[in-house]
Parts: structure tokens; sequence; C-alpha cells
């Protein structure tokens, strides 16, 4: 698994766990050098930290200076191949694509160790079920607070201040007679 290297504020407003900033920075952003030699162990099953085929691949969630991420972590891209992981779009599609083991979304930074796991973990502390990658928290102590897309978290508040002040004028017109 790759060291960590840089602080979590990049990642998000809060400071994340090392081992948390690294599967949101790196989990399956790269591909696996081992593979390409034909000497990569964790091939069959499948438990590299890197991705071997194009649509193993997941890009990293940003989010930007604006509070924007850069792709949704919500809405499935309908150009994106699942077969071939190709989009035409690239990096630069805002829309979430569908690799293998939908990883995208999984490892994104709106629900990665958001939610409890349903599956119990072995002596090692690796989820029976997921293995040592599981996207899921094992306890409290592996718990995150999601982070939001700005529009997503802003919006219920513009929505409410704006059905307050509508309010508002109503009742302030009921109130006052206009002047003849």
């Amino acid at each position: 698994m790759p060291s960590v290297s840089k602080t979590a504020a990049n990642a998000s407003p809060q400071t994340e766990k090392p081992t948390h900033y690294t599967y949101l920075k790196e989990f399956r952003t790269e591909q696996c050098p081992l593979f390409l030699q034909h000497k990569c162990t964790q091939h069959r099953p499948f438990t590299c930290f890197h991705w071997h085929f194009l649509n193993q691949r997941r890009r990293r969630p940003i989010r930007r200076r604006d509070g924007t991420f850069n792709y949704s972590p919500d809405v499935y891209c309908t150009k994106y191949d699942e077969t071939t992981g190709i989009c035409p779009d690239g990096e630069d599609c805002p829309y979430l694509h569908r690799t293998t083991g939908d990883t995208e979304r999984k490892y994104h930074l709106r629900y990665y160790k958001t939610g409890t796991c349903i599956h119990e973990t072995d002596a090692r502390g690796h989820c029976v079920k997921n293995g040592l990658h599981c996207a899921f928290a094992h306890g409290p102590h592996d718990l995150r607070p999601p982070v939001y897309d700005i529009r997503l978290s802003i919006m219920p508040l513009v929505t409410t201040l704006f059905s307050r002040y509508h309010a508002f004028n109503k009742h302030v017109s009921r109130l006052v007679k206009p002047v003849s």
C-alpha cells in the first residue's frame, strides 16, 4: 500500500485519518506496475490496491475551491463503457463512472466510510466479505463524516430562507394597509 506523504487538507475540510486519506486519494487510481510485468500476486482473487484493467480504474474525487466536486457522486455517466472502461469525456466527465466494484462511488468523499458495514471482521480486522479494502466502517472509530458538494449542502438552507422570506412578506402585506 502506498505511503501517505501529504496532509488531508486537499481532500476535505476536516482532517482525514491517514489510512482514509490514502484510500480516498490513491485506491485504484494508478495501474499496478507488477501486473504489467505479470508478477502481481494479488490478481486472483483481485485484492490489489491498484487497477489492473482500465474498467477497474477510478478517478480521484476532488473538491474544488468553489466547493463542488470534479464529478458527481450520485449521477452515473451514460457514455461510460463498463466493459472497456472508456468515457469519451475522459477525466473531465462530470458524472460518475460505473467502474468494476463501483469503486468510483464507494471511495468518493461523499460515501467512503460514512456507513457501517453489515459484515463481521476476521482475526486480522479485515471485513470477511470485502476484505482489506472494505469501503464501509467497522466500528465507530472507523466512521468519517461525508463531504458534500456545496450545491447539495447549501440548497436546503436557501430553500428554507426563500420560503420564510415569502411567508414573512405575505404576513406583512396583510398587516399593512395600502395608502390611498
